[in-house]
């Protein structure tokens, strides 16, 4: 900027692009908490745990553009989407968060659309997962408001699948903002993930 017959240093600014994501606009629409064993083209690629397929997808289900800058993912794992690669979804649109992207790729390809990752690849492992036996999912809006806030489980009423077999934990009807802690709430992917 030029002020007093001075330009001052380089100027920073980001444009938010949608209005902030709430709980009337954000869903987790898919849960991959206890992916199929690896392969042997995965084990072969260095993809030992299972684990470092596992991934959260989240869905708009509102008619506007959602902002996720600043919203926080916390009691699973931590995961803050103000560093995401990507931080806006379009209306219907999905984004994804996954624990270690190269694997995500190699498993389901390449060009979905990764907002980021939260474990750490340089780690075996991976770094934190996701509970095979459920736990706790809190996600908070930029103003600290929260948007969901759930426990997911393998027993009960909840659908098994899921654990372990190859389908992911998939929300049943999203734009109709289901209870996310009821397990009527979720079902089975059709397609193993």
């Amino acid at each position: 900027s030029y002020l007093g017959g001075q330009w001052s240093g380089s100027v920073t600014a980001r444009y938010v692009v949608g209005v902030p994501a709430s709980a009337d606009s954000l869903v987790i629409s898919e849960i991959m908490y206890h992916p199929a064993d690896p392969t042997p083209s995965e084990v072969a690629a260095g993809y030992i745990d299972d684990g470092v397929f596992e991934y959260l997808e989240f869905q708009n289900v509102s008619h506007q553009t959602i902002e996720l800058s600043g919203v926080i993912i916390s009691e699973c794992f931590p995961y803050d989407f103000s560093g995401a690669e990507i931080t806006t979804i379009p209306p219907g649109g999905v984004l994804l968060v996954v624990r270690n992207r190269a694997a995500f790729e190699l498993r389901y390809g390449t060009g979905l659309p990764v907002a980021g990752q939260w474990g750490d690849p340089s780690s075996p492992s991976g770094g934190a997962n996701l509970s095979n036996s459920g736990e706790r999912v809190l996600i908070t809006a930029a103003n600290g408001d929260v948007i969901h806030d759930f426990t997911y489980s393998d027993r009960g009423a909840w659908p098994t699948a899921p654990d372990g077999n190859g389908p992911s934990l998939e929300l049943s009807s999203p734009f109709g903002l289901p209870d996310h802690g009821l397990a009527a709430s979720w079902k089975s992917s059709a397609e193993p993930s």
